[in-house]
């Protein structure tokens, strides 16, 4: 499978420069919708249920005497917490205390997917005209064309496109119940044409005050890399200087091209 990366010339650079793609956190992306679950009262009570599973929310409830009248060993409240309606009515309590409205709550679970997960962001369509505006600053930069062939097919995945959000489909959500949350995107951005990396356990550092991981790519993985129809000679010059000392599979960049009569842009390596 081939698919494709829009970048702007300092970011071709950096990724030739490390040979690596740039993973960010779900919650780090331009779309506040991004990973954040559909909220109502059903998904409050599984939030909260999750909440309680961690060690250390359940260290602090059990010291708790107004919600639970008494305190708590953690091992008798795991025990107490097992019966359902007990539960709930702790749930209950623990929500009616709580100044957090269910999209607060909606948020928390949001946060807490992005410090695991984390993708890198491509496309099917190397000559989307609005992804070369957006992403490739404003036709000035580059697309280059990847070999996903190499990755583990289980970690990628087709965005799919939809007006409603994904939501927790369980108390206790699996990898797999996750994924649909950090896969689905509003129809508004289908034009993308998107697929995702899934990075799990990705190994957090700091770029520019932001958190970042690196997803290794090999020269022989990209196949073509294109300029925009407005790059600069002086970078593709340089750019290209550059594939063909890391010994990219066709280092010679060519530019993009615009059609005769539509709005369309040719890309020669296609």
């Amino acid at each position: 499978m081939i698919l494709y990366k829009y970048t702007s010339a300092k970011g071709m650079k950096a990724i030739l420069d490390g040979m690596a793609l740039l993973i960010r956190p779900a919650d780090d992306y331009n779309d506040p919708f991004e990973s954040l679950p559909a909220f109502d009262d059903r998904t409050a009570r599984l939030v909260v249920e999750n909440l309680l599973l961690q060690r250390r929310a359940l260290k602090r409830l059990s010291e708790d005497v107004e919600i639970l009248g008494q305190p708590y060993t953690v091992p008798k409240l795991r025990l107490l917490l097992r019966d359902e309606n007990t539960r709930a009515t702790i749930i209950d309590r623990l929500r009616k205390r709580s100044d957090m409205s269910m999209l607060d709550l909606a948020k928390s679970f949001q946060r807490h997917i992005a410090k695991s997960v984390g993708f890198v962001c491509l496309s099917s369509n190397p000559a989307n005209l609005l992804m070369w505006s957006h992403y490739a600053d404003e036709h000035q930069g580059f697309v280059f064309a990847l070999d996903a062939s190499t990755w583990d097919p289980r970690s990628i995945a087709k965005v799919e496109y939809s007006p409603r959000r994904a939501s927790i489909p369980n108390k206790k959500p699996t990898e797999a119940d996750v994924r649909p949350l950090v896969t689905t995107k509003s129809t508004d951005w289908s034009y993308e044409q998107e697929y995702r990396i899934l990075c799990k356990e990705t190994e957090w550092q700091t770029l520019d005050s932001r958190r970042v991981g690196y997803l290794d790519i090999t020269p022989i993985q990209i196949k073509w890399i294109c300029a925009g129809i407005r790059s600069r000679d002086d970078k593709v010059r340089i750019l290209s200087r550059l594939a063909e000392e890391k010994h990219v599979t066709n280092p010679d960049i060519m530019r993009a091209e615009i059609d005769e009569t539509e709005f369309r842009i040719k890309i020669p390596f296609e």
